[in-house]
């Protein structure tokens, strides 16, 4: 057992698992076990069904690292009889938390996220989560902040060509309203800031204040 890639804060882990002689006929089933820096314990059942297997670890509502930390893998029958040898990763970075820190303001995540992207040779971060409003149900308004470096002009792109340019709050931004999400965009300082709501109306003003204060639209007229 092994795994791919080194890992922030945030992100999804995959892992390699060989299973010889492995097949849909005669599958290898068990479970993947993560023990987390504060010892609590992660399960997920996994069935190999093939010599060489690529296995995500988590899902979309709670990434695989969540803190820094040394994360234990192991892939067991039970605790007695593991089927693999058992693998550390180490979780050093918490990108995230810096990223997004002192934005939210009442806001309560609802889930966080670190996700990579790349173009061609280019590679870079994805910082982001959905926030529920304090206390009114069905709110919410999710955040993504990219660090694109050398791919800038790529990943503003695809922001830039959608909506129209508007102002909120003496910022300009680009501003497109659909039958079911609306997305506000902007640039600052080499990063691209995107919030997401339902309408226009959840974008509360003084959530999005906090991010202007700290993220100062570069967009001009």
């Amino acid at each position: 057992m092994c795994s791919s890639g080194r890992y922030e804060v945030g992100e999804e882990a995959t892992i390699s698992i060989d299973a010889p002689g492995a097949d849909s006929d005669s599958p290898v089933e068990g479970d993947i076990v993560m023990t987390r820096p504060d010892g609590s314990v992660y399960k997920q059942h996994a069935r190999l069904t093939s010599p060489k297997n690529r296995i995500k670890i988590g899902d979309d509502d709670e990434p695989t690292f969540m803190a820094t930390g040394r994360y234990r893998l192991t892939f067991q029958q039970d605790a007695a009889h593991p089927l693999a040898a058992p693998i550390d990763i180490a979780v050093n970075i918490d990108r995230l938390t810096e990223v997004l820190s002192e934005l939210i303001v009442e806001y309560k995540a609802k889930t966080r996220f670190t996700k990579p992207r790349a173009n061609g040779h280019l590679q870079w971060k994805q910082y982001g989560g959905i926030y529920e409003h304090p206390w009114q149900k069905d709110h919410e308004i999710e955040v993504v902040i990219e660090e694109p470096g050398e791919a800038f002009k790529t990943a503003w792109k695809q922001y830039e060509e959608q909506g129209v340019l508007q102002v909120i709050q003496k910022n300009y931004v680009r501003l497109r309203e659909g039958a079911d999400t609306t997305m506000a965009a902007w640039t600052s300082e080499g990063r691209i800031i995107v919030l997401r709501a339902t309408d226009l109306a959840k974008f509360d003003p003084k959530f999005i204040a906090r991010f202007f204060a700290r993220y100062p639209s570069d967009l001009k007229p």
